[in-house]
């Protein structure tokens, strides 16, 4: 999932310059985008400012060939170093030099790792460096970094102070993207609760033995387990067909109608609602007794034993991040308290 996320970024990327670029924009950078020769990035969060983007210091300042030098700092960068592909397409919210404050004055600015030779290729090393790793709970597969911007070269997209709108649609290709791994995290902590339940033995079934050649039932024949299966298959089998009937609809070329009606859904509320609960059922299953959900946002604390052998627990460490990190603002606030890492520890993760 971690891994995926190179590629995910990248589309993103190419649908926001697909979009909102200028000609010019899209003829350099959206071959090069799609063939993977050159990856894509989403910069929003600052330091003093994650949720609330209408505190964004990074500036941009005019130039005199129509281009911008951009200045500030960035983190939780998924994606922004490495070595993957020739060149990085760092897609930055900045504000230009005197734009209005709050997010209406936000802009939104391509800027390459490497600035685009006269022949299309790999040209100059821009100013825009890693100053960073940053420090995860999961999601070691991609890194994540503190990106610095001195004066790096950046061209606008789409009209000034209107970047968040443009922003939008790359942030939408990425909810999309996060419901569909919750989906996915649903579904493995199904199938693992489910083997489990089929193996343990314990007590009997309330009708009489239904292995009388065992010391025990399994724990599947009990009631309240069945239950407990049955909510997280039928939660995820929903999770399942609201992501069929977006990508349908993406087919169908109907993307602003579903983004209207699906993203919410399969990006925020829902698809986390699946996610947290399937993976509360499962751990029930597995380790015989209830954790405790802390319902702030998406913070998770299971107490009491998490059987570390069955690939569950492992799961919870990076289904946060995705939905906690520089995905969307808004879906951070809409899941209640923005940045709120899993278990009692808080390890530095910040909206």
């Amino acid at each position: 999932m971690a891994f995926a996320m190179y590629a995910a970024l990248t589309e993103g990327a190419s649908a926001a310059i697909a979009v909102h670029g200028s000609p010019e924009q899209k003829n350099l950078y959206l071959p090069k985008l799609i063939s993977g020769q050159w990856a894509g990035t989403m910069n929003l969060t600052e330091p003093q400012c994650g949720t609330d983007l209408g505190l964004v210091r990074t500036h941009a300042a005019t130039q005199s060939d129509g281009s911008y030098k951009i200045t500030g700092t960035k983190i939780f960068i998924s994606a922004g170093e490495h070595d993957l592909a020739e060149n990085i397409v760092h897609l930055v919210l900045a504000r230009i030099d005197g734009a209005p404050a709050g997010t209406r004055g936000l802009s939104l600015f391509i800027v390459p790792k490497f600035l685009p030779a006269a022949n299309g290729g790999v040209g100059a090393r821009n100013a825009v460096t890693c100053g960073s790793i940053e420090e995860k709970m999961g999601i070691h597969g991609n890194a994540t970094c503190v990106m610095n911007y001195d004066g790096a070269t950046g061209w606008l997209v789409a009209e000034p102070n209107r970047g968040l709108q443009a922003m939008f649609t790359m942030m939408n290709e990425a909810r999309l993207g996060v419901g569909v791994q919750g989906l996915a995290m649903s579904e493995v902590a199904y199938q693992n609760a489910a083997a489990y339940a089929k193996e343990r033995l314990a007590g009997r079934a309330l009708t009489g033995a239904k292995y009388p050649d065992k010391a025990a039932d399994p724990i599947i024949v009990h009631p309240d387990v069945r239950r407990t299966l049955m909510s997280m298959r039928a939660l995820t089998q929903a999770a399942r067909s609201i992501c069929y009937a977006t990508a349908v609809g993406m087919d169908d070329d109907v993307v602003g109608r579903i983004e209207a009606l699906v993203v919410p859904l399969v990006g925020q509320h829902r698809e986390l609602a699946v996610v947290l609960v399937a993976h509360h059922t499962a751990v029930a299953v597995l380790a015989g007794q209830l954790p405790s959900l802390v319902v702030e946002g998406v913070a998770v604390a299971v107490t009491g034993r998490l059987a570390k052998d069955a690939d569950v627990a492992i799961l919870v460490k990076p289904a946060q991040l995705p939905i906690v990190g520089d995905v969307a603002p808004d879906q951070v606030a809409a899941a209640g308290v923005p940045g709120r890492p899993f278990g009692p520890e808080r390890p530095g993760v910040q909206p």
